[in-house]
């Protein structure tokens, strides 16, 4: 006797969970990139491209987000008091009002806040062009807590689709959702629901 296969429709399926494989540990300096749908991707910091944060991951490799799709990110592991804030700085940015909802904000490891226009991003560190002090200031990036980017370049966060979302859980601590396009050879490639032309 031959089992068949059984197919199960993916609007039936509510979880499905690898088990035993260990959790990555993330290197020092890495960051969380925060999406305004909520997701979370960690990876190093490489370069900007124009409106555009090229980072290294464990889970994707190479990949390049769309700065308009994230609210911000922080420096990982996120330590004390100015980890906290950097998490508080980028969750309340909703409510920035006046200059500062067109103003970026960095968060330093001694709780010192930047505010102006993000210039650059490197593994190194970041730039800043400060809005008071009339100059570009350098971050290092182990002096680096947070980064809340300015909330009126957002793109809103997307509308929920009707067709089966899935959340990926990755070894890194990463987490995003998207819809299934396909699975092949050992892979799953899916559209993150933070842009639907991207693919994972």
């Amino acid at each position: 006797d031959v089992a068949l296969p059984i197919c199960i429709p993916l609007t039936r399926i509510v979880t499905i969970q690898f088990h035993g494989r260990e959790k990555q540990l993330h290197l020092a300096g890495a960051q969380e990139l925060h999406f305004v749908n909520g997701d979370r991707l960690r990876g190093r910091l490489l370069r900007n491209e124009d409106d555009n944060l090229v980072l290294d991951t464990f889970s994707l490799g190479e990949f390049t987000v769309k700065l308009d799709r994230l609210k911000g990110f922080v420096t990982l592991p996120q330590v004390g008091r100015p980890g906290r804030m950097a998490d508080d700085m980028i969750d309340e940015s909703a409510a920035a009002t006046g200059r500062d909802q067109f103003l970026d904000q960095v968060l330093d490891r001694r709780g010192t806040t930047y505010k102006g226009i993000l210039r650059k991003v490197s593994n190194d560190g970041i730039e800043i062009d400060h809005y008071d002090l009339l100059k570009v200031v350098p971050i290092p990036t182990h002096y680096l807590a947070g980064v809340r980017l300015a909330p009126a370049g957002r793109q809103p966060a997307p509308a929920f689709s009707t067709e089966p979302i899935l959340r990926v859980s990755t070894r890194d601590g990463s987490r995003f959702d998207g819809i299934l396009e396909k699975i092949a050879l050992d892979r799953w490639q899916l559209h993150p629901t933070w842009d639907k032309e991207a693919r994972l």
